[in-house]
């Protein structure tokens, strides 16, 4: 998926590594290694301080 990603669709995907290395999710998974971090309206699911995946929900949570 990633390799189609980079050479077919021409994603640059050491940008979106970058993108998604922000100082606020660092913090929070240093707190939190296993769970769900909510920033900026987005779900980060994190195990073991491994990103899982990315929720994006256009509804706010509580």
């Amino acid at each position: 998926m990633v390799r189609y990603l980079q050479r077919v669709r021409g994603v640059d995907i050491d940008a979106v590594r970058t993108e998604l290395d922000s100082d606020n999710l660092r913090e929070s998974v240093k707190r939190c290694p296993t769970g769900r971090h909510y920033l900026d309206g987005v779900t980060y699911v994190v195990q073991d301080k491994t990103l899982v995946t990315v929720i994006y929900d256009e509804e706010p949570q509580p």
